[in-house]
């Protein structure tokens, strides 16, 4: 099978549900929905509500869906990323932008009455929907995340033809497998009438190659947010790409004579991150990082005329991204970092390289979709350096005050451990705070102040 990350396609996909025919029962209460049910993935099957909250909880998943009609027909749609929350959130779902280059219907809009982003999961005697007027899920006789009430209901009643194609019964309206939805690029023409019932529906997650990546580093202390360099590439295979890095932040495991840069790449093992090719020596110099597997590739290096272009190794496999984005940095005491809430906001500071802060909006930008991780770097004087990483950074917008998100750390990844995320100590699940605005935990003084 092909590699294919630069399409941002995973290798596989874990299905989570499955309709063939009417052999199951959908209809079903929410201890089943919970704890799952069906005849396995190829057959009537779903996963259960716990088995996706930790499937998808780290948010580095993107979610397929996919249907067929009774004319052979195949539909498609997929979302840039898809989190259910655990059993105190009552699964409450977040599904991310429609990626429409790789899909052949546009579902509904995310802020349609129908949608189902941000809603929590309902079944028939657990009704936690926005529908006014009764029970989605005992009007439609399935679980899902229903809001007012669906824009497709893979988990309803299964019917065959005649039944599944006869328009004229309004409760196919109701109780069939249906969906709603355009074909591009004209958004008033249905694939299909939304009364019929579909013959197959399939839900899948999978694993987005290349993830983007964050990062902090401090001294010291700078914050890495990460995504795709946009270096020039004179050479590009599944496996390499040309990227301008400082040469600084590497090892040189060994130098060796070679006629060419592809040839330097193929002396590479696994320990090596990166190799650098002179074309003037004929010499290939194998590289590896000095902070880590993933702590080098910052991007903005990426743009520095002045700095080689090396062949980094594509690091999908272990979640590093080919580079990080700086959100915060500190190397001297230029910098005043003790500021009030309008500029932790909006940022300041002398740029990446130096003392600085991206600003909580923009973070919040970068990181809402839930597809970046963090990294954290500090150097003690005596030339010391600690590195730790965390699955995952989601910061929220201002009417959540910036709360933070930080995901279970990477021990694999780090050489220090940090605290506890239940620890009181603890970051996550906070919001931010600066001496004129306090929302931290402590009842008895600012810690900001």
């Amino acid at each position: 099978v092909k590699r294919l990350e630069s399409l941002g396609a995973s290798w596989c996909w874990r299905t989570f549900q499955h309709r063939v025919d009417a052999t199951v029962d959908f209809n079903r209460d929410w201890t089943d929905y919970v704890s799952g049910f069906g005849q396995g993935e190829d057959r009537n099957f779903w996963m259960g509500l716990q088995a996706i909250h930790l499937l998808t909880r780290a948010g580095d998943r993107r979610v397929r869906w996919e249907m067929s009609s009774w004319n052979g027909s195949w539909w498609w749609w997929e979302n840039a990323v898809l989190i259910v929350e655990d059993a105190s959130q009552e699964y409450r779902v977040t599904v991310g932008k429609q990626d429409v280059d790789r899909s052949n219907v546009i579902e509904c809009p995310k802020n349609a009455l129908e949608s189902m982003d941000n809603q929590k999961f309902s079944t028939k005697g657990n009704d936690q929907d926005s529908y006014s007027y009764g029970s989605c899920a005992n009007l439609y006789r399935s679980g899902w995340w229903f809001k007012s009430c669906f824009c497709f209901n893979p988990n309803g009643i299964y019917y065959s033809p005649p039944t599944a194609l006869d328009l004229s019964r309004y409760d196919l309206l109701s109780f069939g497998i249906s969906f709603s939805g355009s074909v591009p690029p004209d958004p008033s023409m249905y694939p299909l009438d939304y009364r019929q019932s579909m013959k197959t529906f399939d839900q899948r997650v999978g694993t987005e190659r290349g993830r983007n990546t964050a990062m902090l580093h401090i001294n010291i202390l700078a914050l890495f947010i990460g995504s795709a360099s946009v270096a020039a590439a004179t050479f590009m295979s599944s496996e390499w790409r040309a990227q301008r890095d400082d040469l600084a932040e590497y090892l040189v495991d060994r130098a060796v004579r070679t006629a060419s840069r592809i040839q330097c790449a193929s002396l590479a093992s696994e320990r090596h991150q990166a190799v650098s090719f002179s074309s003037d020596e004929a010499v290939c110099r194998l590289l590896s990082c000095r902070l880590g597997r993933s702590g080098c590739r910052k991007c903005r290096n990426a743009a520095k005329s002045g700095l080689p272009l090396l062949m980094v190794r594509r690091l999908e496999s272990l979640g590093a991204s080919w580079c990080w984005r700086t959100f915060q940095h500190r190397v001297d005491a230029t910098v005043d970092f003790n500021r009030d809430w309008t500029d932790y906001v909006s940022g300041f500071g002398q740029g990446e390289d130096r003392n600085f802060w991206m600003g909580l909006q923009a973070i919040h930008l970068l990181t809402r979709a839930g597809d970046r991780r963090v990294r954290w770097e500090m150097s003690s004087w005596n030339g010391s350096w600690w590195w730790w990483e965390n699955a995952e950074l989601i910061v929220e917008d201002a009417s959540q005050g910036y709360r933070v998100t930080v995901g279970e750390q990477d021990v694999d990844r780090s050489n220090v451990i940090e605290c506890r995320k239940n620890g009181w100590q603890s970051m996550d699940n906070q919001k931010f705070s600066t001496p004129d605005v306090d929302q931290d935990g402590n009842s008895g003084v600012s810690c900001a102040n």
